[in-house]
């Protein structure tokens, strides 16, 4: 079984509503943490004659994200405004204009094992659900963004 280190993570935010002429940044240099928990709706079928168990049935599934950072207020382009794929741009001035316009979905890619050839990158479409700065005398200033993936999270392979 092969292990990966969370140096390689590598995560792109499209800059724009998903579907229009966007770039996507690559936030990586400000995130340190992306927890990813996917989850199924549980349906209860029990029967008056099922006896003393429970049945079950699988419904809907469900993604969100959390991402987590340090500040970095690297400039990006203007909302909706094209970019070059896989430019760098700090996290705040992505996920803040994303917060802005908070009915746009946009495309997320999470990559956990980095992006070379064969290795694995999950996709989804997502609504914010919330970002947070967060500041302390003693601490470096960070962020969490929570983020609602709407549809599927797919899972590709790097060509």
């Amino acid at each position: 079984m092969t292990k990966y280190h969370g140096k390689g993570i590598v995560l792109w935010v499209e800059d724009g509503p998903s579907g229009g002429s966007n770039g996507t940044y690559n936030i990586s240099a400000s995130v340190n943490s992306v927890d990813v928990p996917r989850t199924a709706d549980e349906v209860d079928v029990t029967t008056f004659g099922a006896g003393d168990f429970r049945s079950y049935l699988a419904g809907f599934q469900n993604a969100t994200m959390r991402i987590a950072g340090f500040f970095d207020d690297t400039g990006a382009a203007a909302p909706g405004t094209a970019n070059t794929a896989g430019t760098a741009s700090g996290a705040d001035a992505v996920l803040a204009a994303w917060i802005a316009f908070g009915t746009q979905t946009r495309k997320v890619i999470f990559y956990p094992s980095g992006t070379a050839t064969g290795k694995i990158r999950y996709e989804g479409t997502c609504i914010p659900l919330g970002y947070s700065l967060n500041g302390a005398v003693a601490n470096a200033v960070s962020f969490t963004s929570d983020l609602r993936v709407t549809g599927a999270l797919t899972r590709y392979t790097n060509a």
